[in-house]
């Protein structure tokens, strides 16, 4: 998994004890965990944004935060206290212009991370921002592929539809009766074989 990979390549190239992404949505205003690595993380699976805060600003300033001591920081979530974690960078993942989550990078020590560490984790984030959009446009593509074969398994009539190379991208069991094959069978060949 490439998110997983890129929380990796985070701790790994920073030092780091842990690292999560989350998706956000913003419909919802929630986080889903995309990849956590490490341990003392507390789980934030389905947590709203809290309306002030270091993610809260960092999804509507589109910026990265550093956080040098979190026992101390006042924008800090509260289970993170209950925590080893002391140094947090908190960067909002951007595609098309839209939050589509946020990347934590922690360490125990404090005082951790500067600059260097800041340019490491923007790269990895545009990274994890692209395939977030990527894992949801797929999404999509999968749920308009089944709704178009439903439309095609519910008619009675035969069809199919074919790409430009009259290869058979999609046909419904209609088809497959008429040339007694499944019509899996017959999905990826070319029309005349």
């Amino acid at each position: 998994e490439v998110l997983r990979y890129i929380a990796e390549m985070a701790c790994e190239l920073t030092g780091s004890d842990s690292a999560a992404i989350y998706h956000y949505n913003s419909q919802t205003n929630s986080f889903t965990p995309a990849a956590l690595l490490g341990a003392d993380l507390p789980d934030m699976t389905g947590t709203q944004v809290r309306p002030s805060g270091m993610t809260r600003r960092a999804l509507n300033e589109r910026r990265t935060f550093i956080i040098a001591d979190a026992q101390t920081e006042p924008g800090i979530n509260p289970s993170l206290r209950q925590t080893k974690i002391r140094s947090i960078i908190c960067t909002p993942l951007i595609s098309k212009g839209q939050a589509v989550g946020v990347m934590y990078v922690n360490s125990n020590q404090l005082n951790k991370y500067g600059d260097n560490e800041v340019q490491l984790i923007s790269a990895l984030a545009s990274q994890a921002a692209v395939a977030i959009e990527n894992g949801l446009l797929f999404k999509r593509l999968a749920e308009g592929n089944d709704r178009l074969q439903a439309v095609l398994n519910s008619t009675r009539e035969g069809m199919m539809m074919l790409d430009n190379s009259k290869r058979i991208v999609f046909t419904n069991a209609m088809v497959g009766k008429f040339f007694n094959r499944a019509p899996a069978d017959l999905t990826g060949r070319k029309l005349l074989e």
